[in-house]
């Protein structure tokens, strides 16, 4: 259920993704999961802190970190995975 699905958009995207992102940034260029999961990811160290801050709630991540986090992402639950179809 939280497996995030990477949208067509950020392969070829029609809209350049933001240097800085806020959630609902990244759920629109990376993964298709809810506000609510990301944050839980953060809490539980399952996504990077925020980068930056503006004010209380407002809180950016950097590009590069949030596709350094997908392709980390996918490569391990790849891998997982292909190792899980051999097993069984």
């Amino acid at each position: 259920m939280d497996e995030p699905r990477r949208h067509p958009e950020l392969l070829k995207p029609a809209v350049p993704i933001p240097l800085l992102m806020t959630v609902r940034d990244i759920r629109a260029h990376v993964v298709n999961v809810s506000e609510r999961l990301i944050r839980e990811w953060v809490s539980t160290g399952k996504f990077p802190r925020h980068d930056a801050r503006d004010g209380a709630k407002l809180v950016f991540w950097r590009r590069e970190t949030v596709l350094r986090w997908y392709d980390s992402y996918v490569q391990s639950h790849t891998a997982a995975g292909a190792e899980a179809r051999k097993a069984g």
